[in-house]
């Protein structure tokens, strides 16, 4: 019996060591991390200091992995090829950024392009929705209605009997749950 053990243990022992050899970090094959776009903006809204006209300052972060090179489309005509890109808006809209990078090695996992909708729309501090005749001309000019979400549902005109007088107030029909 006592050589039985012996015999097995010198056939199961190599084994062993040759199973754990087997799975060593040296046959696992690793892929290499894929390129992915990505990118950060911050605006800052600006006024000409001799025409008095709202611009839009945004600069661009380039947040992507494992890029060799970057192409920004800013969706006003202006293309730039520079990592970190500001870009100069003259106008209120809604502009589709795409970034499109070439990757360090072409993995099918590689996310490529990112983009983003840039919504750049002057801020309005105050407006007297105590008149009336507003509602005839809503919205009032100079005014940009977005649907920014794109369902169809936009900004609406509305009045009600407060307390003691009518009060008047634009609605969101969008946030509007009737």
């Amino acid at each position: 019996m006592k050589n039985l053990l012996k015999i097995m243990s010198l056939l199961v022992v190599p084994a062993l060591i040759l199973s754990l050899n087997a799975c060593s970090e040296d046959d696992i094959d690793v892929p290499a991390a894929s390129t992915q776009a990505n990118f950060d903006y911050e605006v800052e809204v600006k006024t000409d200091a001799e025409t008095g006209e709202i611009y839009y300052e945004v600069s661009f972060e380039n947040k992507s992995l494992h890029a060799v090179s970057y192409h920004w489309d800013f969706g006003n005509g202006n293309t730039s090829d520079e990592k970190h890109p500001v870009e100069i808006y003259q106008e209120d809209g809604i502009y589709e950024v795409v970034l499109t990078v070439e990757p360090e090695q072409d993995l099918h996992y590689n996310n490529l392009e990112a983009t983003e909708r840039l919504s750049l729309v002057s801020t309005i501090f105050r407006e007297r929705f105590d008149d009336p005749e507003l509602e005839e001309d809503f919205p009032p000019e100079g005014w940009t209605l977005i649907d920014l979400n794109g369902d169809g549902r936009n900004w609406y005109w509305d009045s009600s009997m407060g307390e003691d007088e009518m009060e008047y107030y634009i609605m969101s029909d969008s946030w509007d749950v009737n």
